[in-house]
């Protein structure tokens, strides 16, 4: 998975912490955690196994390099291999 992080200038973001959350809807299914590389330009790259298909959300959670803290939710549907 590769991620993109902007600005609201549409600015690269360097140097930031990045990691990922998945959840899926189902009773009793655990979350999946993972943290992303930094990559290039502002891209961080980070692989997850989910579990199951289904629909997910992805919560991906920023610590940039002053400080600021920031999250965003991303929906998703896993398709079956």
């Amino acid at each position: 998975m590769e991620i993109a992080l902007t600005d609201s200038h549409h600015v690269a973001v360097r140097g930031a912490q990045v990691s990922l959350e998945a959840d899926m809807s189902h009773p009793g299914m655990k979350p999946l955690f993972q943290s992303a590389s930094a990559g290039e330009n502002g891209k961080y790259h980070s692989r997850l196994n989910f579990d199951m298909p289904g629909d997910w959300t992805l919560l991906l959670h920023a610590k940039l390099a002053n400080g600021t803290t920031v999250q965003d939710r991303v929906r998703l549907t896993v398709l079956e291999k």
